[in-house]
């Protein structure tokens, strides 16, 4: 069997908005795995073991500003004998191999900015994050229209 993520979940959320919004604002992000836990999971008929990969997502609004945590798990499938490898390194040394760390937090990452946006916005907090957004061509000097 080829690892792979099943799954994730929310467990917990947090926001809270300072008195004043400082000027210019400082938002720092961050996400980390905080533990790694044996779980049945069930993919198909039948529960099977799996990896539950407890993530914590943090954005931080400059001093006094605000605050958010959002706090989850994603859900890895292996074989066995691949399981207890990883979850032996990360007791030994709280570190798994990096293309499964970088999936996992990819994995943690889209489901914390989709949550961290609306309650940014339900406490009238900056977006943890830049949008995407459309610009107009730059006119060329020659072609302005008069």
């Amino acid at each position: 069997m080829v690892g792979r993520i099943v799954g994730s979940e929310i467990t917990e959320m947090f926001v809270k908005r300072g008195d004043v919004v400082e000027r210019p604002l400082n938002i720092k992000n961050d996400i980390r795995v905080i533990a790694i836990d044996k779980k049945k999971l069930t993919a198909g008929t039948e529960p099977k073991e799996g990896l539950s990969f407890n993530f914590e997502f943090v954005t931080k609004y400059g001093e006094k500003s605000g605050n958010l945590s959002i706090k989850g798990a994603v859900f890895y499938m292996d074989d066995k004998k691949e399981l207890d490898a990883l979850t032996e390194n990360w007791k030994k040394e709280k570190k798994i191999d990096e293309k499964l760390m970088v999936s996992v937090l990819n994995r943690a990452l889209e489901l914390s900015y989709l949550r961290a946006v609306s309650l940014a916005e339900h406490c009238k907090l900056p977006l943890p994050m830049q949008m995407p957004r459309f610009a107009a061509k730059p006119v060329e000097e020659g072609k302005k229209k008069k």
